[in-house]
């Protein structure tokens, strides 16, 4: 899991009504999973489809741009409840769940 999706997780978390059961709910489940970093290739994959998403006028916010492009460097799909937000990034594999 990349460190910008636990962080938007987590961000969840703290919205909830009552943050402190929920954080630790939300880590009971990510706790142990591996926690991917970026690395140097993230900057270029980052200004490239970024870059891309511009001319297309389609671009997305930056921290989903960043969850993506770790993935795509990675070469790991992308769990999404929204998939056609992701889907016009050339290469990204889109898993949906609802």
């Amino acid at each position: 899991m990349s460190d910008f999706v636990r962080a938007e997780l987590l961000v969840g978390a703290e919205l909830n009504p009552d943050p402190l059961q929920e954080r630790r709910r939300l880590i009971a489940v990510i706790g142990k999973l591996p926690v991917v970093l970026p690395d140097e290739r993230l900057a270029d994959t980052y200004a490239g489809v970024h870059a891309s998403l511009r001319r297309q006028g389609t671009p997305l916010a930056t921290m989903d741009l960043l969850i993506a492009c770790v993935a795509l460097n990675e070469g790991a799909p992308l769990l999404t409840a929204n998939q056609s937000h992701f889907s016009r990034i050339h290469g990204l594999r889109v898993l949906r769940y609802s």
